[in-house]
């Protein structure tokens, strides 16, 4: 399914998945949601997403630069099923009144809270990629990247995408102790999940290997020709009348 540059006058679906490139690099450092059907006008896009923390109202001030976006063609009862996921989020993130980094996790990307298995889930850790991940793993029943095969990040690739990895400490926070590589879920994932995805049934999950630590930079759409200008007037040939 589609993975492109936003085209102005076009219309993007809901939860179209947005994305934001590194200033320098084919790297995307960023992932969110966008909160409804929009036609894209050149501008950022209101999205949900985990900054952190969460943003999850629908509010046209949560926005992020929109470098690329990929979308499945989702029928209205899915549509739907996002809007109830990301309701249940907020309630349980407005319950909880967590600091930011409570909320954040790089490995895994999503981790329920408390982490015992059979315990009632109070919130969920997530990085960006692992928001989206949980998201349209609830709606489809099915994830968007196999995380049991992803493959090893090294700590430049790390550092490419969390620059607030650079701090040993804080990486250790993230799920990231030393010496490394990790098995992490990367923003640029998830792209490739949308792009190989195909028409229903999706192709899903994508089995992420080394070579998808990044998603080439689409070309831009070419820009309409400008109208043609009317042909010249030429002189009159007649005679002057008499």
């Amino acid at each position: 399914m589609p993975v492109e540059c936003p085209v102005v006058g076009k219309q993007y679906p809901a939860f179209t998945i947005v994305g934001m490139y590194s200033a320098a690099s084919d790297v995307i450092q960023h992932v969110g949601l966008l909160q409804r059907a929009t036609t894209y006008a050149g501008a950022e896009l209101a999205v949900y997403d985990q900054q952190p923390p969460p943003r999850l109202s629908a509010n046209a001030a949560a926005t992020m630069p929109s470098d690329l976006l990929g979308y499945v063609d989702l029928d209205d009862a899915e549509i739907e099923g996002f809007q109830v996921e990301i309701g249940k989020l907020r309630t349980m993130f407005e319950a909880q009144r967590l600091t930011r980094e409570k909320t954040y996790t790089a490995r895994p990307p999503i981790e329920p809270q408390p982490a015992d298995a059979g315990e009632t889930v109070l919130y969920y850790r997530f990085s960006c990629v692992g928001f989206v991940q949980h998201c349209y793993r609830r709606v489809l029943g099915r994830s968007l990247v196999d995380e049991g095969a992803l493959p090893t990040v090294t700590l430049d690739e790390i550092l490419a995408v969390w620059l607030a990895a650079r701090n040993p400490e804080r990486r250790v926070r993230m799920g990231l102790p030393p010496p490394g590589p990790w098995r992490v879920l990367l923003p640029a994932h998830v792209f490739h999940a949308i792009d190989k995805a195909g028409a229903r049934p999706f192709q899903l999950p994508f089995r992420a290997g080394p070579q998808h630590a990044k998603f080439p930079k689409p070309r831009p759409p070419a820009a309409a020709p400008p109208p043609a200008s009317p042909p010249a007037a030429t002189p009159s040939s007649a005679p002057p009348a008499a």
